[in-house]
């Protein structure tokens, strides 16, 4: 018997190779009330042969390329609004996901260097990091995108921050 179906994944434990079992995972937030589970525990989602944002809030995997040619795979999430903070690009690397967007926390200087230590990189060799979706969506088209670097947003006015 397959239970693929029923394999759950905490988000910190997802790897590039969980889209072996399946190229589309969701946030399975309407089982948070499952034991061991809350609002990071990923779902594959066999049924879908497409990301479609309306199915929910999904991962897909995606290549990064940084400054320097250097290639990495992570993940981004499908959105009808195709903003950093809504696709929510990460690189994976030595099992730690690498986050570019902050939301409004602003990353501090340990935190940035941390994640050029983790990549290899420096600011110079990082950005811009140029992504695509290894998978197309229903329209044959591709999630694409540059990251220019460490984003987060100032709540005063609303306006995203760009650091390295």
């Amino acid at each position: 018997m397959d239970n693929k179906e029923n394999l759950r994944i905490q988000f910190d434990d997802f790897r590039v190779n969980h889209f072996e079992i399946s190229p589309i995972w969701e946030f399975a937030i309407d089982e948070e009330g499952e034991e061991g589970q809350d609002e990071t525990t990923l779902k594959p989602r066999l049924d879908l042969t497409f990301p479609d944002p309306s199915e929910g809030l999904l991962i897909i995997e995606c290549e990064f390329v940084v400054k320097s040619g250097n290639k990495f795979n992570g993940i981004c999430s499908p959105s009808f609004d195709n903003s950093i903070s809504s696709i929510q690009p990460y690189i994976l690397s030595n099992n730690q996901f690498i986050m570019f967007w902050f939301g409004i926390m602003q990353p501090d200087k340990e935190t940035k260097d941390g994640i050029y230590n983790v990549l290899g990189e420096t600011a110079d060799s990082l950005f811009p990091i140029k992504f695509q979706s290894k998978l197309p969506m229903a329209d044959g088209s591709r999630i694409v995108g540059e990251i220019n670097g460490f984003m987060s947003m100032t709540l005063s006015d609303n306006n995203v921050k760009t650091e390295k």
